[in-house]
């Protein structure tokens, strides 16, 4: 009968031990690093889909709704005017609710107001607004680039919906077609980590 030395049956007992509580926590550790970096990579990409989401619809739901308010000089409504222009199936599928618009972020919701029936401007709003999207949006939207009937931009901490021109933080667009949002005006204006009300206001022509 053949016996083992001890050296090696030290040896075949280390082998069969298996891992080590240190050993599963560092392997842990790892993949939690791993997971943690996939994770805001995936939230990153998320973000600017959803930013660039709402820069289409944005600039969608401008000239659909000059298109349904061409035959007049005037919006021909005072106050939220959202439920027609959902109806009318200008405001993309995806960001409406019944006869509601919502916005691409949780909880945020999608406006169209007028403060009166012979205004000649009607105010894009969004609710719920993450610091960076509002950045991003209004650098875009707001940018060199723009559409030269965007007459004002703001954002605020107050609750939607407020009356149309009293956004709290109002960007220097009262000189039409010459003044434009920059990434500094920008970031000044979108300074809350979510701005609960972003209104960009366009004339109808």
């Amino acid at each position: 009968m053949m016996t083992r030395t001890p050296s090696a049956q030290a040896h075949a007992e280390q082998q069969t031990k298996g891992f080590t509580l240190t050993e599963i926590a560092i392997v842990l550790g790892i993949i939690g690093l791993i997971l943690g970096a996939i994770w805001v990579a995936a939230a990153g990409v998320y973000n600017s889909q959803r930013v660039s989401h709402a820069n289409t619809a944005v600039l969608q739901v401008v000239q659909g709704t000059r298109t349904l308010l061409s035959t007049s000089s005037t919006v021909g409504a005072a106050g939220d005017i959202t439920q027609t222009i959902v109806q009318a199936g200008v405001i993309p599928s995806d960001l409406v609710n019944g006869v509601a618009a919502i916005g691409p972020w949780p909880a945020s919701t999608l406006k169209i107001l007028t403060n009166a029936a012979t205004d000649t401007s009607f105010t894009f709003e969004l609710t719920k607004v993450p610091q960076a999207a509002c950045i991003a949006l209004f650098s875009t939207l707001g940018g060199s680039s723009r559409d030269q009937g965007l007459s004002n931009a703001g954002s605020t901490t107050a609750s939607a919906p407020i009356a149309v021109g009293t956004a709290g933080t109002a960007l220097p667009l009262a000189t039409l077609q010459i003044a434009i949002i920059t990434p500094a005006i920008a970031t000044a204006a979108c300074s809350n980590a979510t701005n609960n009300l972003v209104q960009l206001e366009y004339t109808l022509k």
